[in-house]
C-alpha cells in the first residue's frame, strides 16, 4: 500500500511540476505538500517503488542535488536581474506590460532558469567545493557521534604514514 502510495505521490509531483498553475497555486501547493509527505515517508522507510528510488539516484538528480545550495542562493537574485534588463532593454518599466520588442515573459523565465543553473555550477565548483576541501583541511576528527570514522577500505595514512587497514581509523 506504502508503496503505492509513494509512486503515485512521485507521479503526482512530476505532474504538478509540468501542468501546475499560478491561478490554483494554492491548491496546487497544498496537493504537493502531500505528494511530498507521502513520497518521503516511503523514501525513508525503504518502501519506495524502484522507479522513484532510480531517478532520484539518475546522474542529473545527484548533479541537481549537490548544487541544491547554490540554486536556493542564486535563483532569486538571477531572476530579479535578468527581469530587470529585460524591462530595461525592452522599455517594459515604462509602458507596464510586454514591451514593443514582445519579447515573451516564458523565454525571459527560461533564460532566468538556465542562468541560475550555470551561476550555480560556477558556485559550486569555484566557491563550495574549495571551503569543503578547506574544512577537511583543517577538521580535527574529534566528533561527537560517529560521522568522523572511516571503514577499513577507506583507511587513510595517519600522520605517521602508516595505514591502518582492517579497522575503523579515526581521523585523530
Amino acid at each position: 500500500m506504502l508503496k503505492s502510495l509513494t509512486l503515485l505521490g512521485a507521479v503526482t509531483l512530476i505532474i504538478l511540476f509540468i501542468f501546475g498553475s499560478l491561478a490554483e497555486a494554492s491548491l496546487d501547493i497544498s496537493i504537493a505538500t502531500v505528494a511530498t509527505g507521502v513520497t518521503l515517508v516511503g523514501l525513508v522507510t525503504g518502501t519506495a517503488p524502484s522507479a522513484v528510488e532510480r531517478l532520484l539516484s539518475s546522474t542529473l538528480a545527484v548533479w541537481i542535488g549537490r548544487r541544491s545550495y547554490g540554486l536556493y542562493l542564486w535563483h532569486f537574485v538571477t531572476y530579479d536581474v535578468v527581469i530587470a534588463v529585460f524591462d530595461h532593454y525592452s522599455g517594459n518599466y515604462v509602458q507596464g506590460g510586454l514591451s514593443a520588442r514582445q519579447i515573451g515573459i516564458d523565454s525571459i523565465y527560461v533564460i532566468a532558469f538556465i542562468t541560475s543553473f550555470l551561476i550555480a555550477a560556477l558556485s559550486y565548483r569555484f566557491v563550495e567545493l574549495p571551503a569543503l576541501r578547506l574544512k577537511r583541511r583543517f577538521q580535527s576528527g574529534k566528533r561527537v557521534g560517529g560521522a568522523h570514522r572511516k571503514r577499513p577500505h577507506q583507511a587513510r595514512a595517519d600522520e605517521r604514514g602508516a595505514i591502518r587497514e582492517g579497522v575503523w581509523a579515526t581521523t585523530d
